[in-house]
């Protein structure tokens, strides 16, 4: 039976940690959702080891690629991750295998950093940001972010069986 939420820290080691800001996060700017390829993924992606992590706790037996996008700074209200295309155009709810969101830095700027008590929530679960922190969550899981003050950098990733119509 899948979890419906799991939290792993200190997941990444330095060098996987530098491989996915130069990827990722040499840019001050938010990488929209992009599409990769399980093949990709296995060859050339240092988002390979998390996924692998989140294969432990859900059934990746059918994987063929995920959804990958960055926030920085940024807040999402809450939502479910879904194949958007499909529900706008048929009210249809098609979800990922599974919610993936990677924190890879994350700084009070001066601010407690209680303060991000909120960052990452669902129905009945706040998840505190931290450093290196990954949360897996169940398919379907309604979540959001309240507005937090500071840096948080993240890699939000969902794997799909097959690829949602709207992702380039």
């Amino acid at each position: 039976m899948n979890p419906t939420l799991v939290v792993v820290d200190e997941i990444l080691n330095f060098e996987e940690r530098v491989l996915l800001y130069k990827s990722f996060f040499s840019t001050k700017e938010c990488i929209p959702s992009f599409w990769v390829t399980k093949e990709d993924i296995i060859n050339n992606y240092p988002i390979n080891k998390i996924l692998q992590v989140a294969a432990r706790h859900f059934d990746f037996s059918e994987f063929s690629g995920s959804e990958v996008w960055t926030h920085n700074l940024s807040a999402p209200g809450f939502h479910y991750d879904k194949d958007e295309d499909l529900y706008q155009k048929y009210g249809v709810n098609v979800f990922p295998l599974c919610t993936i969101v990677y924190y890879h830095e994350i700084s009070s700027q001066g601010s407690n950093l209680n303060n991000f008590k909120h960052a990452l929530s669902t129905q009945d679960t706040s998840i505190v940001p931290k450093e290196n922190r990954c949360v897996i969550m169940a398919p379907g899981l309604i979540h959001g972010s309240g507005g937090v003050g500071g840096i948080r950098k993240l890699i939000a990733i969902s794997p799909w069986i097959e690829k949602p119509n709207g992702i380039k």
